[in-house]
């Protein structure tokens, strides 16, 4: 049997990684998904681009050596044309500029406080590939939140889906969440506390009697050293990699301190008029345990391959083990304790 867990992948990372939890999980699991257990990928991207193992056809309850996918449900397109958005973000942008007493009663003024749209049109010229979300988010970060925002609607959807089914099927009292990304691109690196904050929100809904215990599993720079699209060895590839990993970092330190609940809760706000998910505090932190990974270690350096033949199957090994209800315990555990005694350490 299987711990009732959902695991959600963000950006290209994410959608490697949870191909090859699915791959795992069925090849344990007579060729189909535990029924404990329910995937979720979000990306900037059309069409699922990835399948991990085997040749010919797809796998099937009598087929049981082909490629492993995504199916259309476990997959969310973060897509569409974004341009149009900004050019309304750019236009409250300029009338705060001449009166900021303005801004608490503009429809956008959630987003035009981090999305910097005056910038991106006006002076970074930023070309309209970009702004069509269907190719990714470019590697811009900000982009990469936008789609969020912009798809808040179909998320908070396919989460309380995914999240309900596993509560019907198992009658659970809470939910394991694990969320994996990378921080250095446009995806990964902007969505990674709003799904947090998103699942704690609509746990109670769905039929969990506790809070969810969640893990992030993140990416960093170095890891995609052996892969040759990403050209991390070229003239300023690694600069740009390592800014946008660096301002992931120093956020998520930032949410995951003690200052959160401290101060009461962080404000994370979709729709100004929303309630609930759309309009809520971050009570506390959004993680329960965060591992980094570069795939740098002494014996065995997984980041001289490409990502999905060696990091992004060896994080799918790991969070195999969480699921599956022999081994998961004592990493669970780990989790626990941590929080337990982080009190003591003024943590």
């Amino acid at each position: 049997m299987a711990t009732p867990t959902l695991v959600i992948g963000l950006g290209g990372s994410g959608l490697k990684t949870v191909t090859h939890v699915k791959k795992n999980l069925m090849e344990v699991n007579a060729n189909q998904l535990p029924g404990e257990v329910a995937l979720l990928v979000l990306d900037t991207e059309k069409d699922i681009k990835y399948r991990a193992g085997g040749w010919g056809k797809e796998r099937t309850r009598e087929h049981a050596t082909g490629p492993v996918q995504l199916d259309v449900g476990e997959y969310v397109a973060l897509t569409g044309n974004a341009k149009p958005l900004g050019e309304r973000i750019k236009a409250e942008q300029i009338k705060a500029e001449g009166n900021p007493s303005l801004r608490r009663n503009m429809p956008y003024r959630h987003v035009s406080t981090w999305f910097q749209a005056k910038y991106y049109i006006d002076t970074a010229n930023i070309s309209d590939q970009v702004w069509n979300l269907d190719e990714g988010a470019g590697r811009y970060r900000q982009f990469g939140r936008l789609a969020l925002f912009s798809n808040i609607g179909l998320i908070t959807r396919k989460l309380k889906d995914a999240m309900g089914a596993i509560q019907r099927r198992t009658g659970s009292r809470t939910l394991y969440v694990h969320v994996v990304g990378s921080l250095a691109g446009g995806t990964g690196a902007s969505m990674f506390a709003d799904v947090a904050h998103l699942v704690k929100q609509i746990a109670g809904a769905t039929g969990y009697q506790q809070a969810p215990i969640l893990f992030g599993h993140f990416i960093l720079t170095e890891a995609f050293r052996g892969t040759s699209q990403v050209q991390l060895r070229e003239a300023g590839v690694k600069k740009n990699f390592n800014a946008r990993m660096f301002a992931a970092l120093r956020e998520l330190n930032r949410l995951q301190s003690p200052v959160i609940a401290r101060s009461g809760g962080y404000p994370i706000i979709y729709d100004p008029q929303g309630t609930a998910e759309m309009n809520a505090l971050l009570p506390n932190t959004p993680y329960s345990a965060v591992y980094l990974y570069d795939g740098q270690a002494q014996r065995v350096q997984l980041n001289q391959l490409p990502l999905e033949n060696g990091l992004a199957p060896a994080i799918a090994d790991i969070l195999t083990a969480y699921v599956d209800d022999l081994s998961g315990g004592a990493f669970r555990s780990h989790s626990v304790n941590s929080s337990a005694l982080a009190p003591s350490y003024n943590l």
